[in-house]
């Protein structure tokens, strides 16, 4: 008979684990609409520096911090540094790409995220991205913060606003003007 309620208790620890969140995640994508939007732009403080990225559903990333800006694409990579003033041009990334549209692509988010304790989740990593916890508000409305631990490096993301972006030439955002003065460019596409 003990038998049974144990199992009972455990079926019903299991059931309302995956019901909470469900619940949550889907309050989350409820609230954010922007998440399922062709472009959105994503500011938040990683390790208390601001950063930005840019997301363009036919594969275009462009991440911006206080110094530098690289812009991923599916034909090539550009990285800018900006004290520097030069930019490099190499072949794309397609490793880096794969994991960063893996975190916008909201079915696949879901599917990845256990619910680790009230408004936790952790992420099932296999981008081998690390440790991740994900915190959520009192309510599920916004997601608080982002802790990743990967080798003993820990990365804090929080401040974390996600919205669509309003501009009327996307593609502007997805280059680098190459008539800046004084910029060096170096194209590595070609070297072998």
């Amino acid at each position: 008979m003990k038998f049974l309620i144990k199992i009972r208790y455990i079926l019903f620890l299991i059931i309302n684990n995956f019901i909470l969140s469900e619940i949550c995640i889907d309050n989350w994508i409820g609230n954010n609409p922007n998440i399922q939007k062709k472009f959105l732009v994503i500011n938040a403080t990683v390790n208390n520096k601001k950063i930005k990225l840019f997301f363009e559903a036919n594969e275009k990333i462009r991440f911006e911090s206080e110094n530098s800006i690289i812009i991923s694409k599916p034909d090539l990579t550009l990285k800018y540094y900006k004290e520097l003033k030069e930019l490099y041009i190499d072949e794309p990334d397609r490793d880096f790409n794969k994991q960063i549209f893996s975190l916008v692509d909201i079915n696949k988010l879901k599917k990845n995220m256990k619910m680790y304790s009230k408004n936790v989740y952790t992420l099932k990593n296999k981008l081998k991205f690390g440790k991740t916890k994900i915190y959520f508000d009192k309510y599920c409305d916004k997601i608080d913060s982002i802790f990743i631990n990967k080798n003993k490096y820990i990365i804090e993301i929080n401040n974390i606003n996600i919205d669509t972006v309003d501009i009327e030439n996307i593609d502007s955002l997805f280059f680098i003007d190459r008539d800046l003065q004084g910029l060096k460019t170096f194209d590595f596409r070609y070297e072998k």
